[in-house]
C-alpha cells in the first residue's frame, strides 16, 4: 500500500502534490482542533460533575454505614397477641374509632367504624409501631362514617 501511494503521488504534478499536502494539512488541523474542543468541553463537564459525584458517593457511604449499623441491632421481641390487641384497641379509641377486637389463632380480627382518615391513620400506625400488618380490609361507607372489618397479623 505504501508503494501504491508513492506511485500515485509520483504520477501527480508538483502543483497537485502541493494541493494534496495542503488539503491533508487542513484536514489534520481541523481534526486536531475538533478533538481539542471536545476534550476541553469534557474537562469542563467533569469539573462540574466530579464534586457532585463525590458528594453523592459520600452520601451513599453514610447510608451504607447507617444500614450496617441498623442490621446489627437485634429486632425487638415479639409482643404477645393479647398485648397487641390491647394496644390496637387503645390506639383506635384515641382516634375516635369504635372497635371490637378479638384474637383468632395467630391474628387479630378488628371490626368497627369511624372516619376514613382515622381508620387509615390507625392502620398505618399499627403497621409502623406494632408491626401488625393488615392482611384483609373491607370498608363500607355508611353516611359520614365508614364501617370496616380487618384481619391483622404480626
Amino acid at each position: 500500500m505504501n508503494n501504491a501511494l508513492r506511485t500515485y503521488l509520483a504520477s501527480r504534478s508538483p502543483r497537485e502534490r502541493r494541493l494534496l499536502v495542503i488539503a491533508i494539512t487542513v484536514i489534520a488541523v481541523g481534526v486536531v482542533i475538533t478533538l481539542s474542543e471536545w476534550v476541553w468541553r469534557e474537562r469542563q463537564r467533569l469539573a462540574v460533575q466530579l464534586p457532585e459525584a463525590r458528594s453523592a458517593l459520600a452520601g451513599m457511604q453514610n447510608d451504607a454505614a447507617e444500614l450496617a449499623r441498623l442490621e446489627r441491632i437485634p429486632p425487638p421481641a415479639a409482643l404477645p397477641l393479647a398485648t397487641l390487641a390491647q394496644t390496637a384497641s387503645a390506639a383506635g379509641a384515641s382516634r375516635g374509632l369504635s372497635l371490637e377486637i378479638e384474637q383468632t389463632g395467630t391474628a387479630l380480627r378488628a371490626e368497627g367504624s369511624g372516619s376514613f382518615a382515622a381508620i387509615t391513620d390507625w392502620l398505618a400506625s399499627l403497621q409502623a409501631d406494632q408491626r401488625l400488618r393488615p392482611v384483609r380490609v373491607v370498608m363500607e361507607v355508611q353516611g359520614d362514617q365508614v364501617r370496616f372489618e380487618t384481619t391483622l397479623t404480626p
